[in-house]
């Protein structure tokens, strides 16, 4: 059994009833949040995390659950995109993306799994439809030069399809089935849009759900693989 934990955890402002919650909650310290992210991490027991809207800060508290852990900062942000893995990594970087005014990375690592090297990309793209278009382009031209199994995950900040097609360009099954996960109120009571998605390739899908535990805008998604080939 292989394990995925994806989640936007929007820097630990715990907005988790409504956009009413922002006046005030800007300013707090973000000391709720990790403690919640890390009861998450100890009971489901990944053997990946990807975390979007992370915060440099919250490394302190990642390295206490003995993950390896890569950061993808933001160029003059103290915000960053996450990889945690039980797993040892073997290299990382960080890949700017087209993104106009906003800056977006791509996270990448490589990871041994036994006798298998697993490529991990964790993204968070644009809100602009044309420029999440070319992120999307630029991603699947970049996977198709690795070889070996990808797990992808993000906050795509789409849920059409035709987009997300671009992926398949790559080769890639979206493992999280279309999941509703924003935002996360209205995600738990079946509603909401499917904004955050994992693609893979070369693993087999057992199961795909949604976290009941509320800690950010997005709901968590959990991913099951039966093994990687």
């Amino acid at each position: 059994m292989f394990t995925v934990y994806l989640q936007n955890i929007e820097q630990g402002l715990m907005v988790t009833k409504g956009y009413w919650q922002y006046p005030g909650i800007m300013f707090h310290d973000r000391k709720i949040a990790p403690p919640k992210i890390l009861k998450i991490i100890s009971d489901i027991r990944p053997d990946v995390c990807m975390f979007t809207e992370s915060s440099v800060e919250f490394k302190k508290h990642f390295d206490s659950t003995g993950m390896n852990i890569a950061q993808f900062k933001f160029p003059n942000s103290s915000q960053c995109n996450v990889i945690l893995t039980s797993h040892k990594i073997i290299n990382s970087k960080s890949i700017m993306l087209q993104s106009g005014w906003q800056k977006r990375v791509l996270g990448y690592a490589k990871i041994k799994v036994g006798n298998k090297r697993v490529n991990l990309l964790v993204a968070h793209l644009a809100l602009g439809k044309d420029a999440r278009i070319k992120q999307l382009r630029f991603i699947s031209d970049f996977i198709n030069t690795l070889k070996g199994p990808i797990i992808f995950g993000g906050d795509l900040n789409t849920d059409d399809k035709k987009e997300l097609n671009i992926l398949c360009n790559a080769k890639l099954f979206l493992a999280s089935k279309m999941m509703r996960t924003f935002p996360s109120w209205k995600a738990l009571n079946g509603g909401g849009r499917a904004f955050d998605h994992v693609f893979v390739r070369n693993l087999s899908w057992i199961h795909a759900s949604i976290l009941k535990e509320n800690i950010s805008d997005h709901t968590g998604l959990v991913i099951k693989f039966r093994n990687i080939y």
